[in-house]
C-alpha cells in the first residue's frame, strides 16, 4: 500500500512516523520521494498514480475544493486524506501526537476506503464512529471547473 504525503506535511515527521511505526504498517512516503517536490499537485498526483499510489495525505483542505485538483484525484483513483484545521495551527509537538495517534487509523481508512474519494479527517481525540468518505463527482468538477473560467458578462448600463 503506498500513502503520499505532500509538501502541507514535514519531511521530517514523515520520517519519525515510519521510524515509530515499524513493519506492521506501511510506509508513509512523502511526496519529495517521488520525486515530486515543487510539482503542481495535478501533476505529481497522477505520477504517484502511475507509481500503483493509494492514497494522498495532506494538511491543505483547500487540495479538495479546487476543482482541477479534484478532477485529478477522481481520475487517477487515489484517495485523499484531509488533516483537521487543528493539525496546521498546532505546531510541531501536536502534528507529532497526531500523526502517531491517527496513523494505524489512516491506514485503515485507506484499506476501507473507495477510490476516487476524499475524507476529512476528525480532530486529535478517536471518534466512536468512523469518519465518511466523499465519492468525488469528476463530471461536476469538470463543469464548476469551466464555469469558473468563463468570463463574467453582467450587463452594463
Amino acid at each position: 500500500m503506498k500513502i503520499c504525503a505532500d509538501e502541507n506535511i514535514s519531511h521530517r515527521l514523515v520520517e519519525i512516523v515510519n521510524d515509530l511505526s515499524g513493519q506492521s504498517l506501511p510506509r508513509l512516503l512523502h511526496v519529495s520521494e517521488i520525486g515530486a517536490q515543487g510539482v503542481k499537485d495535478v501533476i505529481w498526483v497522477r505520477t504517484f498514480a502511475d507509481q500503483n499510489g493509494e492514497a494522498i495525505l495532506t494538511a491543505d483542505a483547500n487540495m479538495s475544493k479546487r476543482q482541477s485538483e479534484r478532477i485529478a484525484i477522481g481520475e487517477a483513483g487515489l484517495r485523499l486524506l484531509i488533516l483537521p484545521t487543528q493539525y496546521q495551527q498546532g505546531g510541531t509537538r501536536f502534528q507529532a501526537a497526531y500523526m502517531l495517534l491517527w496513523w494505524s487509523r489512516i491506514v485503515e481508512l485507506v484499506r476501507q476506503g473507495e477510490r476516487g474519494c476524499v475524507l476529512n479527517l476528525p480532530t486529535l481525540t478517536l471518534p466512536k464512529a468512523m469518519p465518511v468518505w466523499e465519492r468525488i463527482d469528476v463530471q461536476a468538477a469538470r463543469k464548476r471547473l469551466e464555469k469558473s473560467k468563463r468570463p463574467n458578462r453582467r450587463k452594463q448600463v
